[in-house]
């Protein structure tokens, strides 16, 4: 009796060798088919950390399928992608049908994963805290990949709080207050924890050590939960499952991740039913929010009647105001046009700040947890945004677009109403033939100049791009690298001439301003602002006629200085190597300058009024009309100019809403 004889080439084993933890290697395997038949119903399974190239078998990057005839041989591709410092053995098992007999052919897959020395910090906790609890914090080591890696001796880590009030502790009651841990000798992280007096606020938490990139983290402080959100679609088919998300609240409307859970009953009208999962099986009619969460999902459905229907959230806790939702159930959805397939919805939430915004720019971070990258086009041009109309198209600009990573994507929203989070857009995909219809310089229409930094600053002539109808692109000096930024890529530049020169700045900044950028530095700065380091700026060499944008003093906080003034000083400590943003303003008739960071005011004095007119060109140099000019030394991101000076309210909703806190994804729909 014939029958299929399944074997793998490379067999009895395979090994990827040595490979860094966090990397990937790849290998083709070999399957062959030495029996006397064909076989049939082929699948084959292996375990983490090796994988079958693009997923489940069979995968990418080979061409095996779920047959093999007489004497056929296939390949199939596998990665090795460990992701700690061990050896692993595994094995790959092919099942097959010989006739109507069960066979199986086995591989043995071996690797050793090698974990490479710690260059960053990192910081792990939940995204807010509640005032007056005690809430854990980890503090890791981690390589370039950002894998957690063990360091030889005991590592001493700095433990700082910028923007915001709170303290460190070293035990989990709160009580012992610390400045400083350490990382013992082959750790690679260690516990401690925090606790703040204050609420609301945003605040960042600080982690520097001695030969490592430091670490930060945003945060919110709130008060106790005061009230419930729902977060839905306002319009959902007859019969389709949809998502509907509740979150606690504080009286502010920041987001409660509280220490304890939190019961929610749902009502509802008769024709909806409320379920659990995503498949809409299991009915419920409760909720929980977990522990150190702010929000829980359930799904609704209506199979039965068209028209509006209400669902309504009560905490078992009386003192929390409920909330509802009116959603109207429709047999046919309006959809703006059918040539666009999918669409989902982002909610934009303004319930912490009582001020509408109109013409704010708004980044929506993509990935594949998302959108679905594989039904649009490679470079995203097919995406279209709808006003909550859904019927007037807004401006977008693509930052970058990665269909196998993060893809960041900028769209001018016409008006964010106060207190609220009612406010949301559609985005549409899927039309392949759809035109590239971009219009950057609408989406930037309030702003003199923004330049994301997201250009491959290793190709031959590359610019600095300014998205703003200033078209102030920048050319490069001497020789900036791309880094990693906060937003995609960023600039590095090392404090020996790099720089780059975007013509005369002084019509902008030289006069009542607003000026924000991401920043990264350790530079040692001066007390004396003519020889201090800075972002950008002049020195009239035996005049008056200048200006220090952004100066770094002795002490490593920021400065601006107009003239022969004493200048104005942040409060802030600026080059501990961790990303923060940084916005400085100026009126020039008052003389008033004002820092922010992330958002948040921390410093404001005069700083010299009237006008600067000495030219100057130059990101990253403060130059010098008659010696030698002072370089930056460090990491900047996404650098934008304002010709007012911008509100407090403004210059938090411009953080913000560039850090995707106060953005909620819905879930994708399918053209009806």
């Amino acid at each position: 009796m014939s029958s299929a004889q399944i074997i793998l080439l490379e067999s009895p084993d395979y090994d990827f060798g040595d490979v860094n933890a966090g990397s990937v290697s790849e290998a083709v395997l070999n399957i062959s088919n030495t029996g006397t038949s064909a076989a049939s119903q082929i699948s084959a399974s292996v375990n983490q950390p090796f994988k079958f190239k693009g997923g489940s078998y069979p995968g990418l990057g080979g061409n095996c399928t779920s047959s093999l005839g007489v004497g056929s041989t296939c390949q199939v591709s596998v990665v090795f992608n460990p992701t700690s410092g061990d050896v692993s053995q595994e094995p790959l098992t092919i099942n097959y049908l010989s006739g109507i007999t069960e066979s199986t052919a086995t591989i043995q897959l071996l690797g050793t994963g090698l974990m490479t020395s710690p260059t960053h910090l990192s910081i792990s906790s939940i995204n807010g805290f509640t005032i007056n609890k005690c809430y854990p914090i980890q503090v890791s080591t981690v390589t370039d990949l950002n894998i957690e890696s063990v360091v030889t001796s005991g590592t001493t880590i700095n433990l700082l709080v910028n923007n915001g009030t709170g303290l460190f502790y070293d035990n989990a009651d709160c009580l012992n207050v610390i400045s400083s841990t350490v990382i013992s000798a082959d750790q690679k992280s260690t516990l401690v924890y925090f606790k703040s007096s204050s609420a609301p606020q945003d605040l960042t938490l600080i982690a520097t050590a001695m030969g490592l990139t430091s670490a930060q983290k945003s945060n919110s402080i709130s008060n106790i939960t005061s009230q419930l959100s729902l977060t839905g679609d306002s319009q959902i088919k007859l019969g389709v499952c949809r998502q509907i998300d509740v979150a606690r609240l504080d009286a502010s409307g920041y987001q409660v991740y509280d220490d304890a859970p939190l019961i929610i009953n749902i009502a509802h009208d008769s024709q909806v039913t409320i379920f659990s999962d995503s498949n809409c099986l299991s009915t419920i009619n409760a909720i929980t929010i977990e522990t150190y969460s702010s929000s829980k999902r359930f799904y609704i459905k209506n199979s039965t009647l068209t028209g509006n229907a209400n669902i309504s959230v009560a905490a078992t806790d009386i003192t929390i105001s409920s909330t509802q939702l009116n959603i109207n159930f429709v047999d046919q959805l309006s959809w703006w046009n059918p040539n666009w397939p999918y669409r989902f919805k982002l909610n934009l939430n303004n319930l912490d700040q009582n001020v509408a915004f109109n013409n704010q720019a708004v980044l929506i971070k993509l990935d594949s947890s998302k959108i679905n990258y594989s039904a649009m086009k490679s470079d995203g041009t097919d995406l279209r945004i709808l006003n909550t109309d859904d019927l007037t198209e807004l401006s977008y600009e693509i930052e970058k677009w990665n269909p196998v990573g993060e893809s960041y994507v900028w769209v001018r929203i016409p008006l964010i109403s106060a207190s609220s989070q009612s406010d949301f857009i559609y985005l549409y995909f899927g039309n392949l033939s759809a035109g590239d219809i971009q219009n950057k310089n609408d989406v930037w229409i309030q702003y003199n100049s923004v330049w994301h930094l997201n250009e491959d600053l290793s190709m031959p002539a590359a610019q600095i791009l300014d998205s703003s109808s200033s078209n102030r692109h920048g050319t490069l000096q001497n020789a900036p690298t791309s880094s990693y930024g906060v937003i995609g890529s960023g600039i590095n530049l090392n404090g020996d001439s790099d720089s780059f020169d975007v013509g005369n700045l002084a019509p902008v900044l030289g006069t009542t301003t607003t000026m924000s950028f991401w920043m990264k530095t350790s530079q040692i700065g001066n007390n004396t602002n003519w020889l201090a380091p800075g972002i950008t700026g002049v020195e009239q060499a035996g005049g008056a006629n200048d200006i220090f944008f952004g100066w770094i003093n002795g002490g490593g906080y920021l400065g601006m200085t107009v003239g022969n003034s004493a200048g104005a000083l942040s409060n802030f400590i600026v080059n501990n190597n961790a990303w923060r943003h940084i916005t400085v303003s100026r009126h020039s008739t008052t003389g008033i300058c004002s820092f922010y960071v992330n958002g948040v005011l921390n410093g404001s004095s005069n700083c010299g009024a009237g006008d600067v007119t000495t030219a100057f060109s130059q990101i990253g140099i403060i130059a010098d009309t008659g010696g030698t000019p002072t370089e930056f030394d460090g990491e900047l991101d996404e650098i934008r100019i304002f010709n007012t000076v911008k509100t407090d309210a403004e210059i938090k909703a411009d953080y913000k809403f560039q850090n995707q806190s106060h953005i909620i994804f819905g879930a994708i729909e399918m053209i009806p």
